[in-house]
């Protein structure tokens, strides 16, 4: 049996500011828009089940050198220029072009450059809407050596699928060769006005019949503002052949619970008993009305879309009243830092109003108190798993452990698999 190398390092030193890179290539003392092929400043030699900042941090410089080259402007220098620019992600393959028949493709079309979105609820179902009464919406991307690997393998279709001889084992990433799988995920806010702070695109959401008021389906011209991004890589060393999975939110989306706790926190029968609480004074978050009841992370009754702000209706017609989020887990304070170093760097860009919730990747072996292995052990993005933060199993690499192909075999930590006919 292996034996956990548990880290007991209260006071522990992270890396100096100097020496934390802002690009994954040389210079490292300037951004850049280099993708890091792999993370190979931490080694894994022993099990990990609590971390000091000096074992978490090389994690947290690769998520946010992966954050910024994929939001790189078409044509820029720096992360800041041009607002309105392409950003490296645009080329990415959206879900619905990998899969069968393109629904919102057929519907709506789509001028260049405008963003074509059909996620408009959550992987568990359900639909967050923010404080003005408007929905968040969802845009699932891969990177060319995703989609190059399902398609030369017929992952894309079921008989495909079933044909297939083998373990699903998409491409990793090496420093100096092969270019890391990535798989993407953007939350987005509809916003009746333009958010200054935010990455900003105009977009057409394609809404189903059963979800509109009118029973009708729907191509709906709106603006949006980046509030969540999963990204999700593929590496050779330092996190073994797993994944390395990193989740970022605007600054500004919701407040911290008043009883949250570390995301190393290990099992506990109820991790929040009687919820996660919000704090006595939150002003100026998306998804938190400090007038309002304070009670939190309660979905709203199932709305239906209008065509008019605010777009959350019930069916009567009536604007629904949105849920009070909190975030359940704290951020680590060995992230915070590193968040604090990135934020300094980016002051006067819309980037500096972005944070990394946490960098998570497979520390140990599975088990009752480790979970799937994952490091932090818990994990979420209140954008994307607003409503089962308190849970046992709130980890977005646990949860995606589960991922199984359209033909029930593992399909390597992504439910993109489960979609193909």
């Amino acid at each position: 049996m292996r034996v956990f190398a548990v880290l007991f390092l209260l006071i522990a030193s992270s890396l100096a500011a100097e020496e934390r890179a802002l690009c994954a290539v040389e210079p490292h003392d300037q951004f850049c828009p280099h993708y890091p092929a792999d993370q190979t400043a931490f080694v894994r030699t022993h099990d990990y089940m609590l971390m000091s900042p000096t074992v978490q941090e090389p994690f947290d410089l690769f998520a946010w050198q992966a954050f910024l080259a994929l939001n790189w402007p078409e044509g820029g220098a720096r992360p800041g220029d041009a607002p309105e620019a392409a950003r490296a992600w645009d080329s990415f393959p959206r879900r619905a072009e990998l899969f069968g028949a393109d629904a919102a493709r057929a519907a709506c079309g789509a001028p260049e450059g405008r963003l074509l979105i059909d996620g408009t609820r959550q992987a568990d179902g359900h639909q967050l809407i923010d404080r003005e009464g408007n929905f968040v919406v969802y845009d699932t991307r891969v990177n060319w050596v995703v989609a190059d690997y399902i398609r030369a393998n017929a992952l894309d279709t079921l008989a495909g699928q079933m044909a297939f001889a083998g373990d699903v084992s998409f491409p990793m990433g090496e420093v100096g060769g092969q270019h890391p799988s990535i798989l993407l995920k953007l939350a987005w806010r509809i916003v009746a006005e333009p958010d200054a702070s935010a990455l900003m695109r105009d977009a057409t959401v394609f809404v189903p019949a059963r979800d509109t008021l009118n029973g009708e389906a729907m191509c709906l011209d709106v603006a949006v503002a980046l509030s969540g991004f999963h990204i999700v890589t593929r590496t050779s060393s330092g996190n073994g052949d797993d994944w390395i999975w990193t989740t970022f939110e605007h600054v500004r989306n919701a407040p911290t619970a008043a009883n949250a706790r570390s995301p190393n926190s290990i099992y506990a029968p109820e991790l929040f008993p009687g919820g996660c609480m919000a704090p006595e004074q939150a002003e100026g978050f998306a998804f938190f009305d400090p007038e309002r009841s304070p009670e939190a992370n309660e979905p709203a009754r199932a709305a239906l879309w209008a065509a008019a702000t605010p777009l959350a209706r019930d069916q009567s017609g009536a604007p629904v009243t949105p849920p009070q989020v909190v975030r359940c887990w704290d951020r680590f304070a060995g992230t915070q830092v590193v968040n604090a170093h990135f934020q300094e760097a980016l002051a006067g860009t819309i980037w500096a109003n972005y944070m990394l919730i946490n960098a998570q990747w497979r520390g140990t072996l599975p088990s009752p108190l480790a979970g799937q292995g994952e490091v932090p052990r818990y994990s979420s993005n209140i954008t994307m798993e607003t409503f089962f933060q308190d849970q046992l199993d709130a980890s977005c690499l646990g949860c995606h452990s589960t991922a199984l192909t359209a033909d029930g075999r593992d399909a390597n930590f992504t439910f993109i698999l489960s979609h193909a006919q």
